[in-house]
């Protein structure tokens, strides 16, 4: 499988869109700033977009400015050019999410199911994004 993770900035409020159809699917699409490269000049913004619960939780927790860590799953589309040549789109999908903000960890994605270990009982109550190496 293919996959990304990230860290980065989040550059906006997630904000829900929902397919029509008989089954509505949730979709939500932020953009995050990754941090600072090793040399200390390049940044790159990211689109990242959830789909079904993940969106729903995502935004319900995320806000614009916090320092979130995505795993995402990469995949493209193949799609003709203007002068019939072949472009090809590379999206990712988050899959597992944490957020850091102001006063602590937050590490929804926990399944509610019985059973089922949450995801914080074994985060340290400590973690510091300095202690990033890059």
């Amino acid at each position: 499988m293919n996959s990304a993770q990230m860290i980065g900035t989040l550059l906006n409020n997630p904000e829900i869109a929902w397919t029509s159809g008989e089954k509505p699917l949730a979709i939500c699409k932020v953009m995050i700033r990754t941090l600072k490269a090793y040399d200390k000049q390049t940044q790159l913004n990211v689109p990242i977009t959830f789909f079904g619960q993940r969106a729903e939780s995502f935004s319900a927790h995320a806000t614009k400015g916090a320092l979130v860590y995505i795993e995402c799953a990469i995949s493209s589309r193949e799609r003709p050019g203007k002068n019939g040549g072949t472009f090809y789109n590379v999206e990712l999908t988050g899959q597992h999410w944490v957020i850091q903000p102001e006063q602590g960890m937050i590490r929804p994605q926990a399944s509610q199911q019985q059973g089922v270990p949450a995801y914080d009982r074994d985060v340290p109550d400590f973690f510091d994004p300095q202690s990033i190496p890059f």
